[in-house]
């Protein structure tokens, strides 16, 4: 078997590893949460969440839309057992969470491999006069770099498996996974930012692909949870660094992008409108400056991550 047949077969193995891998983890993990969620609603914003999900109205500031649509769409889901709204709501965060944890093995599996790569490729020697290899066909210098690909693949997978695999078990994580929340989505949208950044790190020029999803995702993750700031700051100027506004109709398309991700605030005003009834300050989002008040979260403080005496909650 030649050198070149024998690097794709080790490829193909490392990869079918990879991949049983990641496919445990999100087995693992999703029993775990499925068979520790809450029968029905919990305490904290579980059950406004869930009853502004179920009317299709708006939650506390700054609204959570994109989790609003997709709890509600949850919820007309039929599942083979009975199901209340609260509990297929809880199920939902078990279930984002788990891919969350997914997306997180894979993108720490491409960032480990793309920096691996030096200790899986040999550096560059002298020509030398070849020994003839020995009678099996195989050199003492094939089965070195093939020793040493291995090595590294399993590590890159191994290493990736326990990070994510952490992350997944970690208290938090944990807990948020068993009722309904509006943070485990918030983890699927960075860990896929994360891996969408990996992978366009893990090329020369930032790919044209990856990045106008990681634009979208970016939209996204702010039509969610506004922590995700911390993320998506560094990761627009990685990309601006990296070069990946090449022309300015690549900057059009991030930016519509981006903006395409944000359509899920035009809920809020239509849902204060439809049912004031059971929404966050009844029809305030249905005037532009109640929903930009709204969105910013000005009555807890714009930007204000913890709790205070003036803001009241959070």
């Amino acid at each position: 078997m030649g050198k070149a047949e024998r690097r794709a077969g080790s490829s193909q193995g490392e990869r079918v590893v990879a991949d049983a891998a990641g496919g445990l983890l999100l087995a693992v993990s999703l029993g775990t949460y499925v068979s520790t969620a809450y029968p029905s609603i919990a305490g904290g914003d579980s059950g406004e969440l869930i009853t502004a999900a179920h009317l299709l109205s708006v939650a506390h500031p700054p609204g959570y839309p994109l989790y609003t649509l997709l709890a509600h769409a949850s919820m007309r889901i039929p599942l083979p057992f009975p199901a209340s709204p609260a509990s297929k709501a809880n199920l939902l965060s078990a279930l984002l969470s788990s891919l969350s944890a997914f997306a997180l093995y894979h993108a720490l599996l491409t960032w480990f491999r793309s920096r691996c790569l030096h200790c899986c490729s040999p550096p560059p020697r002298a020509p030398t006069t070849p020994s003839p290899p020995p009678p099996g066909g195989d050199s003492c210098e094939d089965g070195a770099e093939g020793g040493g690909g291995r090595a590294c693949g399993g590590a890159c997978t191994a290493s990736a498996l326990l990070g994510a695999g952490m992350f997944a078990l970690s208290p938090r994580v944990w807990h948020a996974s068993t009722h309904a929340e509006v943070f485990p989505l918030n983890n699927l949208l960075c860990a896929t930012l994360l891996l969408l950044l990996s992978t366009a790190c893990s090329r020369p020029s930032p790919p044209a692909v990856p990045t106008l999803l990681g634009s979208l995702v970016c939209g996204l993750c702010l039509s969610n949870q506004h922590t995700s700031l911390l993320l998506l700051l560094p990761s627009v100027l990685l990309m601006l660094l990296r070069g990946a506004v090449s022309s300015p109709r690549r900057l059009l398309l991030l930016i519509v992008f981006f903006f395409f991700g944000l359509l899920p605030y035009a809920f809020l005003p239509l849902a204060s409108l439809l049912h004031p009834e059971s929404s966050w300050g009844g029809s305030d989002c249905a005037t532009p400056w109640g929903l930009v008040r709204h969105v910013l979260r000005s009555d807890y403080g714009t930007l204000q991550l913890t709790n205070t005496p003036t803001s009241g909650g959070g």
